[in-house]
């Protein structure tokens, strides 16, 4: 019901001017501070023949505060400029037992405060946590003084749309689901939105969880679970006094995920965050080769067919727990193995290398990086040198001395026709040349360097989002914990989602081994599709969620096509989708190569065709129409789509989790062409 009243209108144009005020007066602090900063180095650089060091040193401090300052000046400009189309989103009244005042308290993605009128709460202060989780009636929320009770009267929320209430909700449970599913209906857009005004009971926990260091989440298609981990970043941010967006990372997907993601964050009123892939990652750690496979090439190469049996079997070997045991006898055989070959002079103090030598054998089932710690221990007692201001010197000194000019690259290829590797694998075959390495070779030769010569300590990240980590493998998370072991790790995926051919994990639950003590999470609502989507797609997929729209959708229509047909029933579903009013339309095909032929048969008669690609530039391309590798869609989402199983590369049970996600990127509409056999007989006997 729309309950738009004269106090809401009064109340919001009172909150418009004050943001126009407070928009005034930061946009001349702002301009004053360019003009500071234009002084200062005009002076800076008419003088400098004439400074001493100390003096330039000043300056350029000088300078580099009055910046900080206008930086933050004009990045609170940008946020009450969002402000002024939307202050807030929602409004609860509330009587604390400490003072029995009632207050209207109104809830917004960034506080409007002007001296000591509070306008507009942060939608993550203590607080506003009762707009999202409490019923009507006594309640009580934890703000940083304690525990503080009271009595919630009323809910209302609210949307403002440039600067008018078009919707005003009064709401006694939680978010009205009105509210709920009028977003939900939205179309969908080429850039994941914010959900702060829908944040639902079991995705707040998440958001606001600070008693757990490490949250694994499980979410079926659709969930919100990204969203959440984005949500919860913001959180953090807010929470954390010393968290800055420089010292939060995300690790995603692949590059295109990264874009989608990137307007989140700065909807909330958040500078955006540092993000990588772990292909990017591991390639600023091993620089002898040419090109770093990526995950998405390791996968494309699989279903695409461009890799031998032998290599099928080596990739999922080196997935393997007989890998990992392998690996660790090797690097273990290698720590036992070195020694100095000659004595040993440090700060005019010669030492024996038969000494030397005898204290590493002593150092049993002890790591090689832990060996030249102690070596190095004992060499600067011996010398009596400072340990901690000489220890680094000392460390590469040792080094150098017990491993003379050997690399990575060299030790992972001869771990490749080792005993222990072909004992494990049945083959031995090391690294050919230095111009691609494998995927899987780049995770094992990373955990070889660090298990030999340790693990770089990230201190700067607080916190980790890891996305889509379903497709992590145990190598991959033991590394990210003990690099980032200071942060603490939101952790969210899918086993119904996992791409990796070469292994899978039965339950998220899993990764308890390898991060240690965590909570486990389960996300269990699908926002994004029908509940006939839904529907269909469970038949794929264990313990699929069970979608929360109610809007009257179309059936799931599944038909067979011939290749011959296939061109012409894909335009004219494709414009019968477009007449409908779907605007973001997408063909989602098993691999790149059926991507790719579709495209270039379609492209000229479907005006604003794009093919997406892994590696493609996510900026160059129109979303707006789209043909897509199952495995690349992963995260996104479409008004509609159109789900194609080629009969010559067909999806099989093996493959039914990139059936299960290509069918669920569709919000509205799924038209699926050749239901897969084999996944169909299987979904015929439930």
């Amino acid at each position: 019901m729309n309950n738009v009243t004269v106090e809401d209108k009064k109340y919001l144009e009172k909150t418009r001017k004050a943001i126009e005020k407070l928009l005034s007066e930061k946009t001349i602090r702002a301009e004053d501070g360019l003009d500071q900063i234009h002084s200062i180095s005009k002076y800076f650089w008419e003088n400098k023949e004439n400074m001493d060091a100390i003096e330039t040193c000043q300056i350029l401090r000088e300078n580099e505060n009055v910046a900080n300052r206008t930086n933050e000046i004009i990045r609170d400009v940008r946020r009450l400029q969002k402000a002024l189309s939307s202050p807030y989103f929602g409004r609860i009244t509330f009587e604390s037992d400490l003072d029995k005042k009632k207050r209207d308290l109104y809830i917004g993605t960034k506080a409007v405060i002007d001296g000591e009128d509070f306008y507009v709460l942060d939608w993550r202060s203590p607080v506003a946590t009762m707009f999202f989780d409490s019923k009507l009636g006594d309640t009580s929320y934890v703000a940083p003084c304690g525990k503080v009770t009271g009595n919630l009267s009323a809910r209302k929320q609210y949307k403002i749309v440039d600067g008018k209430i078009k919707r005003a909700i009064e709401s006694g449970l939680y978010i009205n689901d009105d509210q709920l599913q009028e977003t939900l209906c939205e179309a969908s857009s080429n850039k994941m939105k914010n959900i702060v005004s829908t944040i639902q009971e079991e995705q707040n926990d998440i958001i606001r969880d600070v008693n757990n260091k490490i949250i694994i989440v499980q979410g079926g298609a659709g969930s919100g679970k990204t969203a959440v981990g984005l949500h919860r970043l913001a959180f953090l941010l807010y929470q954390d006094e010393k968290a800055t967006s420089q010292n939060m990372l995300i690790f995603s997907p692949n590059n295109m995920f990264s874009e989608y993601i990137s307007n989140v964050l700065p909807s909330l009123g958040e500078d955006s965050v540092m993000d990588t892939t772990f292909s990017d990652f591991a390639s600023s750690f091993i620089k002898d080769f040419d090109h770093l496979e990526t995950f998405s090439e390791l996968i494309s190469n699989y279903y695409n067919g461009n890799l031998t049996k032998e290599e099928v079997r080596l990739n999922k070997f080196k997935f393997s727990d007989e890998y990992k045991k392998a690996l660790d006898k090797y690097i273990l055989r290698i720590s036992n193995e070195v020694k100095f070959k000659d004595n040993l002079k440090v700060c005019g103090v010669t030492l024996s290398k038969d000494v030397l030598n005898r204290r590493l054998a002593s150092y049993t089932d002890m790591s090689l990086q832990d060996k030249i710690d102690e070596v190095t221990r004992l060499i600067c007692a011996a010398c009596r040198l400072d340990y901690k201001k000489e220890k680094e010197n000392i460390k590469k000194t040792v080094k150098r001395c017990i491993m003379p000019t050997v690399s990575s690259r060299r030790l992972y290829h001869e771990f490749l026709i080792s005993d222990e590797f072909e004992e494990a694998s049945g083959v031995r075959k090391g690294i050919r040349d230095n111009k691609t390495l494998s995927f899987p070779d780049s995770i094992g030769m990373l955990y070889m360097n660090f298990e030999l010569f340790g693990y770089p300590k990230d201190n700067k990240v607080r916190h980790l989002i890891i996305d889509e980590v379903q497709d992590y493998s145990p190598l991959q998370l033991t590394m990210i914990k003990k690099i980032f072991s200071g942060a603490s790790i939101t952790a969210l995926g899918d086993v119904n989602q996992t791409v990796n051919p070469y292994f899978k994990y039965d339950s998220l639950e899993e990764l308890k081994k390898y991060f240690g003590k965590s909570k486990y999470v389960e996300l269990n609502k699908a926002y994004r599709s029908t509940p006939e989507i839904m529907n269909y797609s469970s038949a794929f997929a264990s313990d699929s969620p069970v979608s929360v729209r109610d809007e009257g959708s179309v059936p799931v229509k599944v038909k067979e096509v011939s290749r011959e047909d296939l061109h012409n029933e894909l335009v004219r579903d494709i414009l019968e989708m477009k007449e409908n009013g779907f605007e973001r339309i997408a063909v989602i095909t098993k691999t790149e190569k059926e991507a790719k032929a579709i495209y270039e048969g379609l492209k000229d008669d479907v005006e604003g065709l794009s093919v997406i690609c892994d590696g493609d530039n996510p900026d160059e391309k129109d979303y707006s129409k789209v043909v897509v590798p199952s495995y690349v869609s992963k995260g996104l989402e479409f008004d509609a789509v159109i789900s194609y199983n080629d009969e010559k590369s067909p999806y099989t049970e093996e493959d039914k989790c990139l059936y299960y996600i290509a069918s669920t990127r569709a919000q509205h509409n799924l038209v699926v062409y050749n239901e897969p056999q084999k996944i169909k007989s299987k979904k015929a006997n439930r």
